[in-house]
């Protein structure tokens, strides 16, 4: 019988960081400038590596195009029905539930989707280096490439718009 004990660590790794990334999504997120400015940087230079890759095969850019379409409709909704608190010294701000279960359903569907397709192409023994690649190849699909542009696009698109609105409401009480 095959010892799988040494999956546990990384699915425990895993199980953490998509509980973090859901309880960040939903609810009042305190402001943070820093946070918001590094996410704005490493979404952006993703971004940029993403369409430089997609270069490869420029067929993915309209799969690219229909997911930061996606994305722009899901900010400007976001954007229409956030809401900014300030508690004590510190800003909170936070959108519209929907849009919070709509981001957080398409991150665990783009994750669970990919891990499974690693799992369908690597659960058995490649025999030759021409079967190795036609699964690599087959890993390729614009679906995914859409969901990442949408999310990046959500992701970018609203860490600025706080960072301007936190600077608008610096000078103003709420």
């Amino acid at each position: 019988m095959p010892d799988y004990s040494h999956y546990a660590f990384p699915i425990i790794l895993l199980v953490v960081l998509v509980a973090r990334r859901i309880m960040r999504s939903i609810g009042f997120q305190k402001f943070s400038q820093t946070r918001l400015t590094v996410r704005v940087v490493l979404l952006s230079i993703a971004t940029l590596l993403f369409l430089i890759t997609a270069a490869l095969h420029p067929i993915s850019y309209l799969a690219d195009f229909c997911g930061v379409i996606l994305g722009l409709a899901l900010l400007y909704w976001a954007i229409r029905h956030s809401v900014f608190e300030k508690r004590e010294k510190d800003f909170y701000y936070r959108t519209n539930i929907w849009v919070e279960l709509i981001v957080v359903v398409l991150f665990l569907s783009r994750f669970i989707w990919r891990i499974s397709l690693f799992y369908q192409v690597f659960s058995s023994d490649v025999e030759t280096p021409e079967e190795l690649k036609a699964r690599i190849n087959s890993l390729r699909d614009p679906y995914t490439g859409a969901l990442i542009f949408i999310l990046f696009t959500y992701y970018i698109g609203y860490s600025i718009f706080v960072l301007r609105k936190h600077s608008e409401l610096k000078t103003q009480d709420i």
